[in-house]
């Protein structure tokens, strides 16, 4: 695999490697309760002051799955890539290849199995199109999506140097090796689903307004904290007025 995508990323223009190109996981809060989707943002941050074009990206994930269940990704960053995915890749090492209990590979599914690993993979469009660029502030590239499963103080979803003969790999546009470091991201699992449970302890309360009411910022202003997370019910990434009617309908009083 990561030859292929030195071998697409060769065809770019030629341009000289300024610096390394750090990969990072970030998540909009680090607490979470069982049961919600986790979304977790892949960025790609130059090292440097300027901006550093891409031609190609290839990021083996890991997680536990028996916390987190790996449901999918949205490639919602600012730059189109081509042909986004988690490859196929059973003649390979296998990290995302469809395989039962038989020796043969069935039909690949696009969607890794859960078991703690997956290579994720992004190249650049062709030339004349422009390539992306790490910026110090981080380019998303994609975000990758989890379920929770089950409670923990904390679980880590990281980036792998490599499996076996394959390698987490950013490449510069003249297709050299520009992997910088990589970075994870640890949250905790709460035992509640409940939004509006801002103490954890399945219900939402008196306790539970405090919090709430320093997260009120009205619409389309971020809110103060990661912990805030919890009081965006309609999940737009705000708490405002719609969030405090949801508030005040699941209050339990206690």
């Amino acid at each position: 695999m990561r030859d292929l995508l030195l071998a697409w990323a060769i065809v770019a223009v030629s341009s000289a490697a300024m610096a390394e190109v750090d990969l990072e996981l970030r998540v909009p809060a680090r607490v979470v309760r069982v049961g919600m989707t986790v979304e977790v943002g892949l960025y790609a941050v130059s090292d440097e002051d300027g901006d550093q074009a891409i031609g190609g990206i290839d990021a083996i994930l890991s997680w536990d799955p028996d916390t987190l269940e790996l449901a999918g990704k949205i490639d919602n960053g600012s730059y189109s890539w081509f042909t986004p995915k988690f490859p196929a890749d059973s003649e390979l090492d296998g990290l995302n290849a469809d395989c039962g209990a038989d020796v043969f590979c069935n039909p690949y599914t696009g969607l890794p199995f859960n078991d703690g690993d997956a290579l994720y993979q992004a190249l650049r469009q062709f030339p004349p199109n422009p390539p992306p660029y790490a910026t110090p502030e981080g380019l998303l590239v994609t975000t990758i999506r989890f379920t929770a499963l089950a409670p923990t103080p904390a679980t880590e979803i990281g980036l792998l140097e490599n499996v076996d003969t394959q390698w987490t790999t950013v490449a510069d546009i003249d297709a050299s090796d520009i992997t910088g470091e990589l970075r994870p991201v640890t949250l905790s699992i709460a035992s509640c689903g409940t939004w509006g449970d801002f103490n954890g302890d399945c219900d939402v309360g008196l306790v539970d307004y405090g919090p709430f009411e320093s997260c009120l910022t009205g619409p389309g202003t971020a809110s103060g904290g990661t912990e805030c997370y919890v009081g965006d019910f309609d999940g737009d990434g705000d708490v405002d007025l719609r969030d405090f009617r949801e508030f005040q309908l699941a209050f339990a009083g206690s």
